[in-house]
C-alpha cells in the first residue's frame, strides 16, 4: 500500500511533477509484489543539499526497514523506473528521482 509519513515530521507533496508520481507507482507495485508497505517519508520537504530536485518536486525518499534495503530491491525499482530515474539506498531510506538523460534541465 501506497502512504505518507503523516505527523509533524510528515512528508509534504507540494510541488510534486507528474513524472515522479508515476515513478512511485511503479515502486509501490514493487513493494506490493514484495509484501512491503511503501512509505513515502520525503518529497518537497526536509533539508537537502542545493540543487536537490526535492525542492522542485521531482525526487522522493522510500522509507524500508534496514533487512529491506537490498541490492536485489534497488535493481528492481531500476529496471522497472527506466534510465530517466536515478535510484540510490541511502542510510534508512531508497531516494528516487526523476532525471531525464537527454538534455531537460529540471532546476530551471
Amino acid at each position: 500500500m501506497l502512504r505518507f509519513k503523516d505527523g509533524l515530521t510528515g512528508c509534504r507533496v507540494q510541488g510534486v511533477q507528474p513524472e515522479l508520481i508515476l515513478g512511485l507507482l511503479v515502486v509501490n507495485e514493487i513493494f506490493s509484489k514484495n509484501q512491503l508497505d511503501c512509505t513515502i517519508t520525503c518529497i518537497s520537504d526536509s533539508k537537502h543539499s542545493n540543487g536537490s530536485l526535492h525542492y522542485v518536486g521531482f525526487a522522493a525518499d522510500i522509507g524500508l526497514p534496514p533487512a529491506h534495503l537490498t541490492n536485489v530491491m534497488l535493481e528492481a525499482i531500476k529496471l522497472n523506473l527506466g534510465q530517466d530515474f536515478d535510484v540510490v539506498i541511502e542510510k534508512d531510506h531508497i531516494h528516487i528521482e526523476f532525471q531525464p538523460k537527454r538534455g531537460v534541465n529540471l532546476n530551471a
